[in-house]
């Protein structure tokens, strides 16, 4: 095939967006704080660009005010007094010499305070109290391994090797090569294959390196060795596990009753975010809500119990010596404000502050103190299902008797790290308004704090005095360039306001109903609803509604708060899914405590309205509004 060279010509359409359009459409969509700092960076970096000052008259009445300010000023008989001449008689005449006092400056900066956090507070009892200096070491890196709600993340044989690792000086880390990996077809235990391979390396290691503590090395190759065995045995099914056999297509699932439970959570309905260890839950819900949400599943069959993973003795592994000096450290944290901190579970954090508390202490305990401590202690998982009459039935009492102790449990603290939280309340700043005005609603744009640009007068008559020399040197491109960027500028912030302002006067016309007599008026709609009435793209529309609030008569709301779907009605328009929320909190509200409304009576009940709704998209509701299931919301006591 030959090569050639040839020129032709091609005609084809393409969608090409200019830059003023790019920064138009990054304007849009930007909420109000990030247009600010924006403009800002715009006018330390355009110099073309400054912000909008007064008009002619203000600044023609400002100079007149200031020349006639002038004149009274001297006018002013305090004017004609020689001070200078007063004073330096004054202390020429005086038999002390003058002496100024040096002050120092004020300074804002040691006036600026931040609340103590969790890791904050420890740290100041650490050292507020007395213990060996290795106590003290071991005691700070035990406080830095606690999460924000002040559990640790971290074993004890963690923490040993840690301990052992960095403050140990004597210990150098040993280099281990990693094991290769056994084939399928080799007959022998794959762990003693690991362990062989290991020594194998450390000894090599040890003879081309005298200063390797060997010691030290046969410790890691084992604590490599165990973990390796842990997880070929984790790849094993538990003993506590039941298999269930799904599609041919599938292999066979193993599932835990206990592990997959949604109830263990204590903060609601959803299921726990955090880990666990073992079967207990390694977080709670918020205080006071211990119980509401804790219940069994809806079907359970069988007692089905997950294994516990546990971990090798640290007296096996590290000196005595050591291991005692963690475990001292660990009791040391763990009698700190607040109490139960510094426990890897919920259920040892609830018995540490039951333990801690002044009742504890008492020669006669009452019964529900005793009755409560129980139920964790022992009881932990029945505590969890709220399986209260089988525990009464157990402990020989009265339902009505574990009431005390249950209350009390509830009274516990779920996070001990909560009140010391870094989290701040956020604020938000609406980019609308709208007010009522006789009887009509108003759309007003919050235009506060935002800089008011122009284009400088001086440089504008700098361009033009070059143009009328004909002067093309790099400064006039410079200033082309940057005038037509702050053009841009200018013009894009006008259109973003005019467009916010029609996506708003179209929501507010739309919606009527809604601001005039509440939620149970909001009616569907789409993007498309707005982009229609407008003439614009729904594109559009979603960039202007996005992290964007207005703020109405009905309170603060995110312009997509208007935005949702409907629900088919037997008779009628179709109905906001937002109202349908609205009326399931409402009946859950007004229902029975001890008999609580199923998700099948409450599809029934909004049938019966005229609402067509599925069982499962009740359900979908529930989770969404943070209500638990009836099982969950009925009230025993």
């Amino acid at each position: 095939m030959a090569l050639e060279q040839k020129l032709s010509l091609k005609l084809s359409q393409k969608l090409v967006m200019t830059p003023s359009l790019q920064q138009a459409i990054k304007l849009l969509q930007m909420t109000r704080m990030e247009l600010e700092g924006v403009l800002t960076q715009e006018l330390v970096e355009n110099p073309i660009l400054e912000e909008g000052g007064e008009t002619r008259e203000e600044e023609a009445e400002k100079s007149a005010e200031e020349e006639q300010e002038k004149e009274k000023e001297t006018e002013d008989p305090f004017d004609e007094i020689d001070f200078e001449a007063y004073f330096g008689e004054y202390s020429e005449g005086s038999s002390h010499a003058s002496i100024r006092e040096h002050r120092e400056e004020y300074r804002f900066e040691t006036n600026l305070t931040q609340e103590p956090d969790l890791y904050d507070h420890l740290s100041w009892q650490l050292h507020m109290c007395s213990c060996r200096p290795a106590v003290r070491r071991v005691a700070e890196m035990i406080i830095g391994n606690l999460d924000p709600e002040g559990f640790l993340i971290a074993s004890v044989v963690e923490l040993c090797e840690l301990s052992q690792t960095e403050f140990d000086p004597d210990r150098q880390e040993a280099t281990i090569e990693e094991p290769a990996q056994c084939s399928e077809d080799d007959g022998d235990d794959p762990g003693d294959a690991t362990a062989e391979s290991l020594h194998t390396s450390i000894d090599a290691q040890t003879q081309d390196d005298g200063q390797v503590d060997k010691a030290s090395a046969e410790l890691a190759a084992t604590l490599i060795g165990m973990r390796m065995e842990k997880e070929a045995a984790l790849a094993q099914p538990p003993s506590g596990a039941v298999l269930v056999q799904g599609d041919e297509s599938e292999a066979p699932k193993m599932i835990s009753v206990w592990a997959d439970d949604p109830a263990v959570d204590l903060a609601g309905a959803a299921p726990a975010a955090g880990r666990t260890i073992g079967d207990e839950p390694f977080r709670g819900g918020e205080n006071g809500k211990a119980l509401e949400a804790i219940t069994a599943p809806a079907e359970v069959t069988a007692e089905v119990t997950a294994e516990v993973e546990t971990e090798p003795d640290p007296r096996d592994l590290f000196p005595l010596e050591l291991v005692e000096e963690v475990e001292e450290a660990l009791a040391l944290v763990r009698s700190f404000d607040p109490p139960g901190v510094a426990q890897y579970t919920l259920r040892d954090s609830l018995l540490a502050q039951l333990d801690g508390s002044e009742e504890a202490q008492k020669a006669e305990p009452s019964a529900a103190f005793l009755l409560a401590r129980r139920m964790i202690d022992e009881d932990w998982k029945a505590f969890l299902r709220r399986h209260f009459p089988a525990l009464a039935k157990k402990y020989g009492v009265e339902l009505q008797e574990l009431k005390p102790a249950v209350e009390k449990v509830r009274s516990l603290e779920t996070r001990p790290g909560r009140r010391f939280s870094s989290e701040q309340a956020r604020y938000i700043e609406p980019d609308v308004a709208v007010q009522r005005v006789g009887g009509e609603y108003v759309i007003l744009l919050n235009d506060d704090g935002l800089p008011r640009l122009r284009v400088s007068r001086a440089y504008r008559q700098m361009l033009r005095k070059m143009k009328a020399e004909g002067n093309h040197s790099d400064a006039q491109s410079f200033i082309k360039e940057k005038m037509r960027s702050a053009i841009w500028l200018i013009k894009s912030l006008d259109q973003r306001q005019r467009t916010i302002y029609k996506v708003a006067r179209s929501i507010v016309d739309q919606q009527r109903d809604f601001f005039d007599h509440g939620i149970e008026h909001l009616r569907p709609m789409v993007l498309r609803d707005v982009a229609d009435d407008i003439e614009m793209h729904e594109s559009t529309v979603s960039r202007v509604v996005s992290n964007k609030y207005i703020n109405t008569p009905r309170g603060l709301l995110p312009l997509k708060f208007f935005f949702h779907s409907g629900i088919d009605r037997e008779y009628g328009e179709n109905i906001s899914s937002l109202t349908v929320k609205r009326k399931l909190e409402r009946l859950v509200q007004e229902e029975d405590a001890k008999k609580p409304l199923s998700d099948s009576e409450l599809m029934r009940i909004l049938k019966r309205e005229g609402i067509q709704i599925a069982r499962r998209t009740v359900a979908k509701y529930r989770d969404e509004l943070g209500i638990p299931s009836s099982t969950e919301r009925k009230q025993i006591f």
